[in-house]
């Protein structure tokens, strides 16, 4: 038998990933599917998903991610800085993207609300509330999602 460059004994095979929404879920333990937008692999003899996007949700992340470069912003500032942003679709404003809130105690934050929306509509909301050391350093966030 010969011997591969990594010296491994035997005959190497290409390997490759097939993207076949038509094949259904994966029957072969280690085998990976891709059907209905989610990919499944079967581990030893149980069906496991990553789940999928659909299309709203896939473009509400990509707003997220690239909104500094693709949407309008109007930031609202106070003393101690940004009190309130909203993220808007596009510059005539008719749609909200994410609306954020910032309340200071002294100089530093006690409480941060962030709003996502989709297609103008609240989805989620989280709350976190910072805790400080004795030198006002962050050592813990407490988030509680509301919606």
């Amino acid at each position: 038998m010969p011997i591969t460059p990594d010296r491994f004994p035997g005959e190497r095979e290409d390997e490759s990933l097939l993207i076949d929404p038509s094949v259904g879920q994966p029957t072969t333990p280690g085998e990976v599917c891709y059907t209905s937008g989610s990919f499944l692999f079967n581990e030893n003899g149980t069906v496991r998903g990553l789940g999928g996007f659909d299309a709203t949700l896939h473009d509400g992340l990509n707003t997220f991610v690239h909104d500094p470069v693709v949407n309008v912003t109007d930031v609202s500032y106070c003393s101690f800085g940004i009190s309130s942003m909203d993220v808007w679709s596009d510059a005539t404003r008719t749609t909200k993207l994410q609306h954020y809130d910032v309340a200071y105690s002294g100089t530093y934050i006690d409480v941060m609300t962030s709003s996502l929306y989709t297609t103008g509509s609240l989805v989620e909301q989280i709350v976190d509330v910072p805790t400080y050391d004795n030198k006002h350093r962050i050592t813990s966030i407490n988030r509680k999602r509301v919606v």
